[in-house]
């Protein structure tokens, strides 16, 4: 009996915790666009952990992301390969951040509508 207890008292937490992912990522979820004036960009995060880019162009490339305490991890599925990105996001949670990682640049989002 304890053991039964202890098995649905830890399914329990595990539930708790799935369902508190959701709610950490509401301030996310939406329409994030590029603030470079010389390129058109979009990030689209969903409350299902899924992101996608859209060029200006219109191409779109679908990835997951997971949220940890600094930054958002997205891997984006391109032609078969595994793509892994890092946003970083400032306190206000009204910026993301990528470093471009063969160059010096960054890249900002702001979300749409802000």
């Amino acid at each position: 009996m304890r053991v039964s207890m202890f098995i649905l008292t830890i399914l329990l937490s595990l539930g708790f915790a799935k369902a508190g992912v959701t709610a950490d990522n509401s301030w996310l979820v939406g329409v994030w666009e590029l603030t470079s004036e010389s390129k058109k960009e979009f990030l689209q995060f969903t409350d299902e952990m899924q992101v996608t880019l859209v060029s200006g162009k219109g191409r779109k490339i679908k990835g997951t992301y997971q949220i940890t305490d600094d930054q958002i991890k997205v891997i984006y599925k391109y032609k078969g390969k595994k793509i892994p990105i890092s946003l970083a996001y400032n306190t206000s949670k009204d910026t993301l951040i990528s470093q471009l990682a063969n160059t010096d640049n960054e890249a900002k989002y702001k979300k749409s509508g802000n």
